[in-house]
């Protein structure tokens, strides 16, 4: 192997990009494969990759540069497109953030899979966020309608 001369050279995204292609197709099974592609009448190229693994590989990929590693992910298999769900929801990232990538990612939803199990992981994240906001937003009310009796009732 000829030695690196330390230079990024251009074709580094491509080779990121075949990493996760290789990547999920080393842990594809073809029996998981085909029972998920019972499931998934109408889905096609699904690699039969198990979730956990899914979800592994994305909790990496979100550790480290989530929107540059989302970018790698294209749309070629059913589970590069669940990964990309995967890595939004495990990405620790402002709001603002978050919900841009969520809508970018609506549009690939085509079966109830990657619905169900991406907008979990999508939803987590948020979540508090939302939680956090309903809190404040009671908390401020209360203040309101405390505020209002106090001088009502006097």
């Amino acid at each position: 192997m000829p030695p690196s001369s330390g230079k990024k050279n251009n074709t580094a995204h491509s080779n990121d990009i075949t990493d996760i292609k290789e990547q999920l197709s080393l842990l594809a099974e073809p029996a998981y494969r085909d029972f998920s592609s019972s499931l998934l009448p109408g889905t096609e190229h699904i690699l039969g990759v198990r979730l956990p693994a899914l979800r592994k590989i994305a909790r990496k990929l979100a550790k480290e540069n989530w929107l540059e590693n989302l970018a790698r992910c294209t749309q070629d298999s059913f589970e590069e497109i669940m990964l990309q769900g995967f890595i939004i929801g495990y990405a620790k990232a402002p709001l603002p953030d978050i919900l841009e990538q969520i809508a970018a990612f609506l549009p690939k939803i085509n079966n109830w899979s990657v619905c169900d199990l991406s907008l979990i992981h999508i939803s987590e994240p948020t979540r508090l966020g939302m939680i956090s906001y309903a809190v404040f937003c009671l908390k401020k009310k209360k203040r309101k309608v405390s505020f209002s009796s106090k001088f009502n009732n006097a």
